[in-house]
């Protein structure tokens, strides 16, 4: 019996996503958007008026409501590709604008001082006073350096991850296209 395209292995249509990856993700944005509201309400540090809301109240004009509309869109998102139960290039750029559209006026109110609650990051010295805190930046100033730490590092590894998903979508496309013509 000759050799034929049909004796090779069936590959999936796509990388994968599982149902339980899917509502870790759509959860973790939701969990960002309850931390966003909930910090208003719920902080570590307080005053005689009650919580000191950890982000800066005057952002609440513009950008705090859009980074609770970007994260509830990743959700969206989120949901889709665990219904769909794959990745495509569609959902690979979504993710990518979601992702830039949630890490750069982050990093710029991060950048320009203007995340944090003032009143916070001036509480924290107190607060943390009994640890010894004995280094040149204020803990309100390494609070921000390691937030714009942590954002950077995460926006690189998604961005990366979505790179790497688009080309496994790709190759798969590439892949199937042979096997058609070669049928």
């Amino acid at each position: 019996m000759p050799w034929s395209v049909a004796y090779l292995p069936q590959v999936s249509t796509g990388p994968q996503v599982g149902p339980i990856e899917a509502i870790l993700w759509a959860g973790s944005a939701l969990l960002g958007i309850a931390f966003v509201v909930g910090q208003r309400f719920v902080s570590p540090l307080s005053d005689s008026e009650g919580p000191i809301p950890i982000l800066a109240p005057s952002e609440w004009d513009l950008w705090w409501p859009v980074v609770i509309g970007v994260l509830a869109a990743t959700a969206v998102t989120a949901i889709l590709v665990g219904v769909r139960g794959r990745w495509t290039t569609g959902l690979i750029h979504v993710t990518v604008a979601l992702n830039l559209a949630l890490a750069v006026p982050v990093l710029w109110l991060l950048g320009s001082g203007r995340a944090l609650n003032p009143a916070f990051t001036d509480s924290l010295g107190p607060a943390v006073a009994d640890l010894g805190w004995d280094m040149g930046a204020t803990p309100g100033d390494a609070l921000t350096a390691v937030l714009i730490v942590l954002v950077s590092v995460s926006l690189v590894w998604e961005l990366a991850s979505a790179a790497a998903q688009s080309h496994r979508v790709r190759l798969k496309k590439i892949d199937n296209e042979w096997k058609d013509e070669n049928r």
